[in-house]
């Protein structure tokens, strides 16, 4: 199960289950610091110990590194091979949590060459989490990952392989932008540890994001860094790339990191850093307008179809249509709506109005709004031991002034990403380059320490990229174990909505939830064209309702699904 999971599901979790994943969460993270201890204590008593295999490793490194180019195939084939390897050998990605079976509707929506689809006539039977039923039924997020998702499915048959893709353009494009801020060896490495960072592979394996926001605020930062120096349009194009995908994936977040990187590039032209005039460097700036006026205008427009409004996003149809909590602390509840569902009316009413009221108090803010979620991020990004020298990075503060900066940007953004009612690890994906900056920066001055005339250091930071290599073997046993035991309800979704088919007729699912139903596993979802699909899932409603909702699908096997706390019953309609 991912790290973060059991921090915000706690009341939902089976209380064995809980305490297996705690105890499994602290063993994962204390067992490869053992043979990285014992390296350190070898190289303490012998500090020449495979000397000259060392310096043949370090020459090689650095022959690659000072090829950019073989540098990138590097990382984009490790990438791969890690992505595709833990989704061929451990578990083949399903949906699983309620953002994921949205994603994978706008994926289908879009591969059908539409940008939405016309409401169902019975659609409160369809109602489901983070879905748009009205004015048109759509997903309610940012296109951008149905986009990625979409052209995979048309191109390779799977959405699968756009995951590994862009988690692979993603690390690359953290390499990129590494080359603008440190040396080419430092920067090959930070584009590895991303490779092999456990959370980045996770996004890998399921279907709500990571992979883009990571690449456009890549591009964003790495554009920025190379303004800062020596401006050029090339860099203000793709400075406008990396906006524009992360105004169509994590638009809130991607807003924060734009205005800090204009913040900082505005600072150093002041500051008289930026090699250019200011004539050149109003031109350079020009050009991110350039790039996100027509995707501004795109945009407009995918929300003219989807919302009926330019101006509104579907995210906001939806808040207004089922929310009440908001998705920032500061703002006012808004009015409840009616509810026909009561699976729905308990996640918006107890899961979200609640996660919104503990934040509302200074104590609640602090313990939940600040500790936890710095908790979640900490468990995320720095649970391998590279990145974990990120936490020594402020005692670099006085030695180099060039990294002040670097603890400031961070330091911005988590204040503002802070203020929203919820966080998960890939909502500051858009500012992960800056970690992984801060741990080869770290990593590059903790080699060179020396005890008592020994460099240590040196044998610290071989034995720390190690703890990279273990921390993927640990992220294997932790999805196959995820795979026996917390996601299984959705392996047997899957398999019922791949077997039932196999008689060459069509079905329709009634399902009904009992009361100790997790609201969180969520079993109704379907595809763009719902009347089309072999397996169609509704929502049991009222007698009357039922009846209606059977006699339009009256050439289909109607079952109705029980879904209680066990595996799920299957019987016929009555």
């Amino acid at each position: 199960m991912p790290t973060y999971l059991p921090t915000y599901l706690p009341k939902y979790l089976p209380k064995y289950m809980e305490a297996n994943l705690s105890g499994y969460r602290i063993w994962s993270i204390f067992y490869p610091a053992l043979p990285l201890l014992l390296v350190v204590i070898i190289g303490w008593w012998h500090p020449n110990l495979w000397r000259k295999g060392f310096r043949r490793i370090e020459r090689g490194w650095r022959q690659i590194a000072e090829q950019p180019l073989r540098a990138g195939l590097l990382i984009i084939t490790v990438s791969l091979l890690l992505s595709g390897g833990l989704s061929i050998i451990v578990r083949w990605p399903v949906p699983v949590i309620a953002d994921e079976f949205s994603y994978l509707l706008a994926a289908d929506t879009f591969a059908a060459g539409r940008l939405t689809n016309p409401p169902h006539p019975f659609g409160e039977h369809f109602e489901s989490l983070h879905i748009v039923q009205n004015p048109s039924y759509a997903s309610k997020y940012q296109p951008a990952q149905g986009l990625l998702l979409a052209a995979s499915r048309r191109i390779t048959g799977s959405p699968v392989f756009g995951l590994w893709a862009s988690i692979a353009l993603g690390c690359l494009a953290i390499y990129w932008m590494l080359l603008a801020w440190s040396r080419r060896q430092h920067a090959l490495l930070g584009g590895l540890l991303a490779a092999v960072h456990p959370i980045i592979l996770e996004w890998g394996q399921n279907f709500w994001g990571g992979g883009l926001p990571l690449l456009g605020g890549a591009l964003t930062l790495g554009a920025t860094g190379r303004i800062c120096h020596s401006p050029r349009r090339r860099d203000g194009l793709i400075l406008g790339v990396g906006l524009a995908i992360l105004a169509n994936c994590r638009p809130f977040e991607g807003a924060v990191l734009g205005l800090l990187c204009a913040a900082l590039a505005g600072y150093a032209l002041l500051r008289r850093e930026i090699v250019t005039t200011p004539a050149h460097f109003l031109k350079v700036a020009v050009m991110p307008i350039v790039v996100l006026l027509p995707v501004v205008t795109m945009m407009g427009f995918y929300n003219k179809r989807v919302t009926g409004n330019p101006f509104q996003m579907p995210y906001l149809t939806h808040q207004q249509t089922y929310a009440i909590a908001t998705p920032f602390i500061w703002q006012s509840l808004q009015p409840q709506p009616v509810y026909r569902h009561d699976s729905i009316r308990r996640f918006y009413l107890e899961y979200e109005l609640e996660s919104w009221r503990s934040l509302r108090s200074l104590t609640g803010f602090i313990k939940k709004g600040v500790i936890r979620k710095l908790g979640i991020l900490l468990r995320s990004y720095l649970a391998t031991m590279p990145m974990a020298l990120v936490l020594i990075f402020p005692l670099l503060w006085r030695r180099e002034q060039r990294l002040r900066r670097l603890w400031i940007l961070p330091g911005c953004f988590l204040v503002m990403v802070l203020s929203e009612t919820w966080l998960l690890p890939h909502y500051v994906a858009p500012a992960a380059g800056l970690i992984f900056l801060m741990a080869v920066e770290s990593w590059r001055l903790v080699r060179v320490w020396k005890v008592g005339g020994k460099r240590t250091g040196l044998w610290l930071s071989r034995a720390v990229l190690l703890g990279s290599l273990l921390s993927v073997i640990n992220l294997g046993f932790r999805l196959d174990r995820d795979q026996q035991r917390s996601w299984a309800w959705a392996d047997e979704r899957s398999r019922i909505e791949r077997e039932m088919p196999a008689d060459g007729k069509r079905h329709l699912l009634l399902v009904r939830y009992g009361l100790k139903h997790n609201i969180h596993q969520e079993w109704v979802y379907n595809g763009a064209e719902i009347d089309q699909a072999k397996v169609v899932w509704a929502r049991e409603m009222d007698r009357e309702s039922n009846q209606r909702l059977i006699g339009y699908y009256a050439d289909r096997i109607c079952h109705l699904v029980e879904i209680d706390d066990g595996p799920p019953r299957l019987k016929p309609c009555q």
